[in-house]
Protein backbone atom coordinates (compact mmCIF):
# COMPACT_ATOMS: atom_id res chain seq x y z
CA UNK A 1 0.00 0.00 0.00
CA UNK A 2 1.01 3.38 -0.69
CA UNK A 3 1.19 4.96 2.80
CA UNK A 4 1.70 8.48 1.22
CA UNK A 5 -1.74 8.39 -0.06
CA UNK A 6 -3.22 6.55 2.72
CA UNK A 7 -5.05 9.55 4.43
CA UNK A 8 -6.07 11.23 1.55
CA UNK A 9 -10.01 11.85 1.47
CA UNK A 10 -12.07 12.50 -1.26
CA UNK A 11 -15.39 14.24 -0.89
CA UNK A 12 -18.24 15.46 -2.83
CA UNK A 13 -20.85 18.34 -1.48
CA UNK A 14 -22.27 21.42 -2.28
CA UNK A 15 -19.96 25.02 -1.25
CA UNK A 16 -21.70 26.81 1.54
CA UNK A 17 -21.41 30.29 1.30
CA UNK A 18 -19.00 32.10 -1.48
CA UNK A 19 -15.52 31.32 -1.26
CA UNK A 20 -13.35 34.11 0.48
CA UNK A 21 -9.89 34.02 -1.46
CA UNK A 22 -7.32 36.15 -0.19
CA UNK A 23 -3.15 36.21 0.22
CA UNK A 24 -1.50 34.76 3.27
CA UNK A 25 2.53 35.28 3.58
CA UNK A 26 2.59 35.44 -0.24
CA UNK A 27 0.61 32.74 -1.37
CA UNK A 28 -2.82 33.03 -2.45
CA UNK A 29 -5.64 31.26 -0.53
CA UNK A 30 -8.93 30.20 -1.22
CA UNK A 31 -11.38 28.82 2.10
CA UNK A 32 -15.18 27.33 1.98
CA UNK A 33 -17.44 25.40 3.92
CA UNK A 34 -18.27 22.11 1.86
CA UNK A 35 -21.81 21.19 2.50
CA UNK A 36 -21.32 17.05 2.86
CA UNK A 37 -25.21 15.22 3.08
CA UNK A 38 -25.63 11.70 4.47
CA UNK A 39 -28.94 10.02 3.85
CA UNK A 40 -30.52 7.57 6.51
CA UNK A 41 -33.68 6.07 8.07
CA UNK A 42 -34.40 7.01 11.06
CA UNK A 43 -35.86 4.27 14.17
CA UNK A 44 -39.37 5.38 12.48
CA UNK A 45 -38.44 4.05 9.08
CA UNK A 46 -38.66 8.04 7.73
CA UNK A 47 -35.99 8.80 5.38
CA UNK A 48 -33.93 11.63 6.69
CA UNK A 49 -30.88 13.70 6.02
CA UNK A 50 -27.69 14.53 7.94
CA UNK A 51 -25.69 17.78 6.66
CA UNK A 52 -22.32 18.21 7.58
CA UNK A 53 -19.94 20.89 7.14
CA UNK A 54 -16.15 20.72 6.36
CA UNK A 55 -13.75 23.52 6.44
CA UNK A 56 -11.46 23.28 2.92
CA UNK A 57 -8.62 25.54 1.74
CA UNK A 58 -7.14 25.29 -1.40
CA UNK A 59 -3.62 26.94 -2.24
CA UNK A 60 -1.64 28.15 -5.17
CA UNK A 61 -2.18 28.09 -8.57
CA UNK A 62 -5.24 25.72 -8.16
CA UNK A 63 -7.02 28.29 -5.93
CA UNK A 64 -6.75 30.50 -8.74
CA UNK A 65 -8.08 28.54 -11.32
CA UNK A 66 -11.02 26.93 -9.48
CA UNK A 67 -12.19 30.04 -7.62
CA UNK A 68 -14.92 30.85 -10.70
CA UNK A 69 -16.64 28.08 -9.86
CA UNK A 70 -16.78 28.46 -6.28
CA UNK A 71 -20.18 29.77 -5.55
CA UNK A 72 -22.45 29.43 -2.91
CA UNK A 73 -24.61 25.73 -3.61
CA UNK A 74 -22.33 24.45 -6.57
CA UNK A 75 -21.66 21.07 -6.35
CA UNK A 76 -17.91 19.80 -6.50
CA UNK A 77 -15.69 16.70 -5.77
CA UNK A 78 -12.59 17.25 -3.90
CA UNK A 79 -9.97 15.38 -3.10
CA UNK A 80 -7.06 16.18 -0.08
CA UNK A 81 -5.58 16.08 3.32
CA UNK A 82 -6.84 17.03 7.11
CA UNK A 83 -5.05 19.92 8.62
CA UNK A 84 -4.78 21.04 11.81
CA UNK A 85 -4.75 24.50 12.54
CA UNK A 86 -4.35 26.38 15.81
CA UNK A 87 -4.50 29.82 17.34
CA UNK A 88 -4.80 31.94 19.90
CA UNK A 89 -8.48 33.77 19.71
CA UNK A 90 -8.83 37.35 20.79
CA UNK A 91 -10.07 36.61 24.35
CA UNK A 92 -6.97 34.32 24.72
CA UNK A 93 -8.06 30.79 24.24
CA UNK A 94 -6.05 27.93 22.64
CA UNK A 95 -8.44 27.28 19.66
CA UNK A 96 -7.99 24.12 16.88
CA UNK A 97 -9.43 23.69 14.22
CA UNK A 98 -9.56 20.37 11.58
CA UNK A 99 -9.66 21.88 7.77
CA UNK A 100 -9.74 19.82 4.74
CA UNK A 101 -6.32 20.75 2.72
CA UNK A 102 -7.81 19.87 -1.37
CA UNK A 103 -5.38 19.35 -3.67
CA UNK A 104 -7.72 18.45 -6.87
CA UNK A 105 -11.01 20.27 -7.17
CA UNK A 106 -13.49 19.63 -9.79
CA UNK A 107 -17.19 20.98 -10.68
CA UNK A 108 -20.02 19.07 -10.53
CA UNK A 109 -22.30 21.35 -12.40
CA UNK A 110 -23.59 19.71 -15.98
CA UNK A 111 -22.29 23.41 -17.29
CA UNK A 112 -19.02 23.29 -16.14
CA UNK A 113 -17.17 20.93 -18.41
CA UNK A 114 -13.77 22.07 -17.42
CA UNK A 115 -11.85 20.20 -14.76
CA UNK A 116 -10.05 21.12 -12.20
CA UNK A 117 -7.30 18.18 -11.14
CA UNK A 118 -3.61 19.62 -11.11
CA UNK A 119 -2.03 18.67 -8.02
CA UNK A 120 -0.28 21.28 -5.85
CA UNK A 121 1.40 22.04 -2.29
CA UNK A 122 3.65 19.40 -0.13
Amino acid sequence: MDMSRANDFRLAGRVAGDAVFRGLDGRRIIQFRLAVEKDYRDVSDRDEKQTTFVPVAVAGMLANYCRPFLRDGSPIYIEGRVHSHSWKSPDGHERTELRFDAFKVQSLARSQSRSQGQEVGD
